[in-house]
């Protein structure tokens, strides 16, 4: 604040929160579902056919070593996972889970995981173990197309690939001319794929 005769002062607000002991001693909690889920600010993750992502917490007192995560599509395939770490006190984890069909399945599209055996044990407080999203499916594409690309005047910043759910690469290109069109036949067997175009420039 700087008053008319030209003086200046600071107006400072802040706020004091105090804790208590930690609520339970085993006590594991599902913290978010990045993948799938239709939720905007996940949407550079999504829509997905493969891998699931969750977040994890421990929110026990106990440094939280393993755990089970079961998960699935509502009304589809179901898979069980065994987490194995080391997450103190209120420490998160992004777990990658393994690829499970989502379709078919009920709707509306509905994911839902589910943690539990923290440390081999019972969980103490149950609310905050499950979370279910929505989800959107992923377009199905022909087995045989042509990936055409551009390029600009800093070609050598570019690449792409395409690798399927267990992170197998089929195709992957890179070191392309400058303002020159490339075609590239691509013949893929059913399944689940992700393809990733990179720029090294960051542009």
């Amino acid at each position: 604040y700087i008053s008319p005769n030209g003086g200046s002062n600071y107006i400072v607000g802040s706020n004091l929160v105090y804790y208590g002991p930690i609520n339970f001693a085993v006590d594991a909690s599902l913290d978010n579902i990045l993948a799938p889920n239709t939720y905007a600010p996940f949407n550079r993750f999504n829509p997905i056919c493969g891998k699931p992502q969750v977040v994890i917490r421990n929110t026990g007192a106990t440094v939280l070593t393993d755990l089970d995560i079961t998960y699935g599509a509502v009304g589809g395939a179901t898979n069980t996972y065994h987490w194995t770490g080391n997450l103190y006190f209120d420490d998160t984890a992004l777990v990658s889970l393994p690829s499970v069909s989502l379709l078919p399945c009920s709707k509306p599209y509905t994911f839902r995981a589910r943690v539990s055996n923290p440390n081999g044990l019972p969980d103490q407080y149950s609310a905050n173990d499950s979370m279910s999203v929505p989800f959107a499916t992923v377009p199905n594409y022909p087995a045989k197309f042509v990936i055409q690309l551009q390029t600009n005047n800093a070609a050598w910043e570019d690449s792409y690939f395409i690798e399927d759910d267990a992170g197998h690469i089929y195709d992957s290109k890179s070191g392309f001319a400058n303002s020159k069109t490339y075609k590239d036949n691509v013949s893929l067997p059913n399944g689940c794929y992700h393809f990733e175009i990179d720029d090294a420039g960051k542009d």
